[in-house]
């Protein structure tokens, strides 16, 4: 017994098996769908054969039925023939016959049925029917949103649902995150996007969820997990920081792992941190207004006043005598510690730094070394700051300038900076902060003279060094220029031109005030006026298209950005966001001289005439928002001899003069009417098989020419 479901896998196997009906029909469906289709709710009475519904569905299904007609002929009622054979378990044949009418027109014989042609004209116009919604969606819809949601994914493959909103804002996939979220397959870990719910994600979000660190075996409880697997997903996912003793935290700011480095780097070995630095480290890098929430939420603890990791016995026992002066009884210690005299004598014991004399206890004196000094003031790949590391050594009594200190610890200079030592990480991002500029993995591996693979490696493993696009590589400082450049990123089209508007708006709610200061740093270009990803022929040409607000041609391109005129053509044709709307008339795609440029392509005939009546009534079908003959003069359209032209060639001119005429007219006779010369008359009508000889020429006088009539097809005489 074959089910429905079945007979449907069957239909769709077939579909893909007939690849000359199916090729033809493609073709046909994506013009239709490229010109008008947006999105096809499925039909209440049919959920899962989803089909077109628009403001005028009559319209559409008469000329989609036509244009499949025309694209698919006897092929396509073969291919029908043979779906109907899968489809015939599952669906009874009569019943689909008696829909036909709704799709293809009169005189069309198929064993079809309605639902399957709309199955596959989804199929074929490069839609997409998922299992998990009632709609089919646009396959380009879907591919641009996983892409965006991809580049938007953390280390953890959560999304920044919010960014992701906001990139299709503007987009065709706008107010539909949801919808394309389920046909892509994402899920939602306690309530928040993820490509995949796995033991990082699902650790993750289930830590962002709590809004607070938290141990592993708090996150076992919440999941489905157990303590090993939220262990190593927190050891594997470098944005979960490790904040105390088997104490987890994950911020959306990546600022905050730039924070919990340096608490831990400022941390002494009882877990008690220099405040004071790392707010002047905050200062520095611009976050210390969110010092306070990253303590909190990092579950840091004051302790006499003092900050530290956790608030274990021997961090008490330092703080306590921190703040008695140094030096104190026992009992005054425990007392202010907030614990017994035998837990003070025990964690006393444990510590370096704290000696004991018969009932008191003293902080002895602590004075850094020059090194550590130096290692306390250097980041993960090894620079030192140069600022803090000079503070630092006067705080502790040395003395001197910047190169002697740095000569006295061994320190490495490294392009105007310096480093605890020389290796591929230090050099490679001492270069990035010398060139002042995003750059390329190759051109760091020649200023350094190391290989590429190596210098590609330390890139990629430095918390500090970002991605980018298109220029490369270039230095984050305090997380923020890996965020703009995603949030730039999703504004951009496909040229690398920015939607300057939409980025400012994302960084004043984000990063208020360094929209110049981070493009800046991302390398970003100005292209005609407009901000660029890089500045490149194809910014060029669709920044001047952009820039003069209406269809251009080729030389008004070419004279705009400096090229020459076939080099412009040739990279507009390359450009998916710009449409040729006539010969050497460009456009920019989606709008409606995109709109208009399809409908032309419908229109004209083999020798370059458009049938003008079709196209107004093409017209008041879609309802422009412009007049048709408003588009004909923006676009420059010809009018020759009457008839309206996709342009002033020899065989329009030469069929414009024959249709004025209105009888048939010798080559010579068009020559002088069309003043054009009488070989490209010649060779361009001979091509026009809606322009046929009806008398042959002689010795005595030349053949006449006339336009065929519609459904005849003669064997004429070649046109001499």
């Amino acid at each position: 017994m074959v089910t429905v479901e079945d007979g449907d896998r069957r239909v769709l196997e077939a579909a893909a098996g007939i690849s000359e009906a199916h090729g033809n029909l493609a073709k046909a469906g994506r013009r239709v769908a490229d010109a008008e289709l947006c999105e096809y709710p499925a039909e209440a009475s049919d959920p899962k054969l989803p089909g077109p519904v628009l403001v005028d569905p009559g319209s559409l299904r008469r000329r989609t039925a036509a244009l499949l007609t025309a694209a698919g002929g006897e092929a396509l009622s073969d291919a029908a023939g043979r779906l109907a054979e899968w489809a015939a378990p599952a669906v009874a044949i009569a019943d689909l016959e008696q829909q036909l009418d709704e799709w293809l027109p009169e005189g069309a014989v198929s064993p079809l049925a309605a639902g399957l042609t709309r199955r596959l004209l989804c199929d074929a116009a490069g839609l997409a029917a998922t299992p998990w919604s009632d709609h089919a969606v646009s396959v380009a819809a879907v591919e641009d949103f996983a892409r965006t949601a991809l580049d938007l994914a953390d280390d953890a493959e959560l999304i920044d649902e919010d960014a992701l909103m906001q990139a299709g804002a503007e987009r065709s996939w706008a107010g539909r995150v949801d919808a394309l979220s389920e046909a892509c397959g994402f899920q939602r870990p306690f309530g928040r996007l993820a490509v995949r719910a796995n033991r990082v994600s699902k650790s993750k979000a289930a830590l962002l969820h709590l809004r607070r660190c938290a141990s592993r075996h708090e996150i076992a409880e919440m999941t489905d997990l157990t303590a090993a697997d939220v262990g190593a997903a927190f050891g594997t996912c470098e944005s979960i920081i490790r904040t105390g003793r088997n104490r987890w935290a994950a911020h959306r700011d990546p600022r905050f792992a730039l924070f919990a480095r340096t608490a831990a780097d400022l941390a002494d070995d009882v877990g008690l941190i220099d405040e004071d630095r790392l707010r002047r480290t905050a200062s520095k890098y611009g976050w210390a207004d969110s010092v306070d929430d990253f303590i909190a939420y990092g579950g840091y603890v004051h302790l006499s006043g003092q900050l530290a990791v956790s608030d274990i016995h021997r961090a008490r026992v330092v703080a306590a005598l921190m703040h008695l002066g140094g030096s104190a009884r026992i009992e005054s210690v425990a007392e202010t510690a907030g614990l017994s005299t035998d837990a003070v004598i025990s964690a006393a014991a444990k510590c370096r730094t704290v000696t004991k004399t018969r009932d008191e206890l003293r902080l002895a004196a602590q004075q850094l070394s020059l090194s550590a000094v130096a290692g306390a003031c250097a980041d993960g790949d090894g620079l030192v700051d140069v600022d803090a590391f000079r503070a630092a050594a006067a705080a502790n009594g040395l003395k001197g300038s910047i190169d002697e200190l740095a000569s006295q610890c061994g320190l490495v200079p490294l392009f105007g900076s310096f480093a605890l030592k020389k290796n591929t990480a230090a050099e490679v991002k001492a270069a990035l902060v010398h060139l002042g500029r995003p750059a390329a993995a190759g051109e760091i591996a020649e200023l350094i003279k190391r290989t590429p693979k190596a210098v590609i490696h330390a890139l990629t493993n430095s918390d500090t060094i970002v991605w980018v696009k298109p220029h490369g590589w270039a230095v984050d400082t305090d997380g923020r220029l890996g965020e703009f450049a995603a949030a730039a990123a999703a504004c951009s089209d496909d040229v690398g031109l920015i939607d300057e508007q939409r980025l400012r708006y994302i960084t004043n709610q984000r990063w208020p005030g360094r929209f110049d200061s981070l493009t800046a740093a991302c390398g970003f270009e100005r292209v005609a006026g407009r901000l660029a990803a890089a500045n490149t022929a194809k910014t060029a040409v669709k920044a001047a298209l952009l820039n003069f607000g209406r269809p251009a041609t080729s030389r008004e391109i070419a004279d705009a950005t400096g090229l020459n005129i076939g080099r412009a053509a040739t990279v507009l044709a390359t450009i998916t966001s710009v449409v040729l709307v006539r010969p050497s008339v460009w456009a920019q795609s989606g709008g409606i001289f995109a709109r208009f440029a399809a409908a032309l392509r419908l229109c004209h005939d083999d020798a370059g005439l458009i049938d003008e009546t079709r196209l107004r009534a093409i017209a008041g079908e879609q309802g422009w928002e412009m007049s048709v003959d408003e588009l004909i003069d923006i676009c420059g359209l010809p009018r020759l001899h009457g008839s309206l032209a996709m342009a002033d060639t020899a065989p329009a001119a030469g069929k414009a003069a024959l249709l004025a005429l209105g009888r048939p007219a010798t080559l010579h006779e068009l020559a002088t009417i069309t003043k054009q010369p009488y070989h490209n008359l010649r060779n361009g009508l001979e091509r026009c098989e809606s322009v046929q000889r009806i008398t042959p020429g002689t010795r005595e006088g030349a053949g006449l020419l006339a336009v065929r009539e519609k459904g005849t097809n003669p064997d004429p005489p070649p046109i001499r």
